[in-house]
């Protein structure tokens, strides 16, 4: 297949454009930055620029779609929030690419963090506490933050994370009910990071 690897700008582009060329696909890459890190990639055949989508959606679109012809693409992969992005998109690409993106309802539950933990502790996963605080009362009422790993519902690559944060970093975060913080437990052990593709609850990707 032809597959088209959405968000060349992420690390995690060139680990899967190598992961998918290993299982015998052709690989392109496509973002809005003039030279993304995952374009750089051996594995990848040609890197495609496209319009910003917050800037200027229906030109990321009608690129988006225009791409998927000429090359033509078979399957596009998304990284990080361009998965939202391509749910937006997918309605005006060609029928017969396969769209690795889920509606935006559930897109949007697993993104914001609090929602997610929230998700987790039903599936019976997740941190021994989790709290979304919406201002500094909450905080407060958090008692030592060196038990807790404090971050944004909506951040992006790790930013703004503060882990076991003194009472003087804790002082400057400011949450509020529209822009609230999560603060869980924090859990001592082996760091992972991976991204993972699945299809019908079927893992069909994994890159570490």
């Amino acid at each position: 297949m032809n597959v088209l690897v959405l968000g060349a700008r992420a690390p995690i582009a060139a680990d899967l454009a190598r992961a998918l060329a290993l299982g015998g696909h052709q690989v392109w890459a496509a973002d809005s930055f003039r030279a993304p890190v995952g374009a750089a990639s051996p594995y990848v055949r040609g890197c495609v620029r496209l319009p910003a989508p917050r800037a200027d959606f229906a030109g990321f679109r009608a690129r988006l779609a225009q791409v998927c012809r000429e090359i033509p693409i078979d399957a596009i992969v998304p990284v990080s929030e361009e998965v939202f992005w391509l749910a937006g998109a997918a309605a005006s690409l060609p029928q017969n690419v396969d769209v690795r993106a889920s509606a935006r309802d559930t897109l949007a539950q697993v993104h914001q963090k609090g929602a997610f933990a929230r998700l987790a502790v039903r599936l019976g996963y997740g941190a021994p506490e989790n709290h979304e605080v919406c201002s500094a009362v909450d905080l407060a009422r958090l008692g030592d933050p060196r038990r807790f790993v404090i971050k944004p519902v909506y951040s992006r690559f790790a930013s703004r994370v503060l882990i076991r944060p003194s009472a003087r970093e804790v002082s400057r975060v400011r949450p509020t009910p529209q822009q609230p913080w999560l603060a869980q437990t924090f859990v001592a052990g082996r760091e992972l990071c991976s991204y993972n593709v699945a299809d019908s609850a079927v893992l069909s990707l994994c890159a570490l």
